[in-house]
């Protein structure tokens, strides 16, 4: 939770730098523009200002589908330093709402194949360890960790198994606020 948490602020603050010195360069480029007397251009850029301030703004925060998230995705990596380095960065497909791992250990415990990806509730209804360890978890990026034994290979939700419809993320809810106040602030200036 508390990798979530710094996740979610660190996209937070970053979209929140671009999207003031974006502001900051177009309210400076359109100075320019006012000194011009054509007041048809003057209106026209400042239109412009607010409609690129707002596609930067949601395009850095826009998901496939709302809720979207990701997951560390790989197949029979070697351990789990490979398939989280060489995980590629795509979201989840809209159907899949969990994070599933299927860890692979020799006799000595060793990784000896790691696979991670998304998956619906059907694919986490068996998890812990036989031959394999397997886990499932519900957040962004929250299948960091392999299972290593019963205590770890787990099925973790952060929402009731009976609701079928994934809420809101606290930083979807962020974004939203964020996008929502430089628009009023931006529609001000206008």
């Amino acid at each position: 939770h508390i990798m979530n948490s710094f996740i979610y602020i660190f996209h937070f603050v970053c979209i929140l730098y671009v999207c003031i010195l974006l502001h900051i360069y177009i309210f400076l480029f359109s100075e320019d523009i006012r000194k011009k007397k054509d007041k048809k251009v003057n209106v026209s850029i400042r239109h412009h200002k607010l409609r690129v301030l707002t596609c930067v703004c949601l395009s850095s925060t826009a998901t496939p589908h709302p809720g979207g998230f990701k997951c560390f995705t790989c197949q029979d990596a070697a351990d789990n330093y490979e398939c989280n380095r060489w995980a590629p960065d795509v979201y989840c497909p809209k159907d899949a709402r969990y994070c599933y791992t299927l860890h692979m250990m020799d006799s000595h415990g060793d990784s000896v194949s790691v696979t991670k990806r998304c998956v619906t509730l059907d694919d986490c209804l068996f998890t812990g360890c036989a031959d394999v360890c397997s886990s499932c978890c519900e957040g962004n990026i929250c299948n960091v960790l392999v299972p290593r034994n019963e205590s770890s290979a787990i099925f973790s939700s952060t929402s009731p198994l009976v609701s079928s419809s994934r809420s809101l993320l606290p930083a979807t809810l962020s974004y939203g606020i964020l996008i929502i106040i430089i628009i009023i602030f931006t529609a001000g200036h206008v």
